[in-house]
């Protein structure tokens, strides 16, 4: 695991109640159990997210339609949590 991802792990904390965002899945390294997400939000820059933040721990297919939330990890850097499958995603 790198530095990076090991980060990550750390409890990544929401903002204070965010909305729920969709996005898609850009991409993700099961292996590593790290990639990112593309909001659908017009002009939202991509999100980091770690397995840990995942509902379930599974890993995610490139292009999966997913929820979350943009909160933070340790470093107070940007990071997808409550990550959720949507259905047919």
């Amino acid at each position: 695991m790198t530095a990076n991802a090991a980060n990550a792990t750390a409890a990544a904390t929401p903002y204070s109640d965010p909305p729920a965002q969709v996005g898609t899945v850009r991409s993700y390294n099961a292996e590593k159990g790290y990639g990112f997400l593309t909001p659908d939000a017009e002009g939202a820059q991509d999100v980091f997210v770690h397995v840990t933040a995942i509902a379930g721990r599974q890993p995610l297919a490139i292009g999966a339609k997913v929820t979350f939330r943009v909160g933070e990890d340790r470093d107070h850097r940007p990071c997808a949590v409550d990550v959720a499958l949507l259905p047919g995603g």
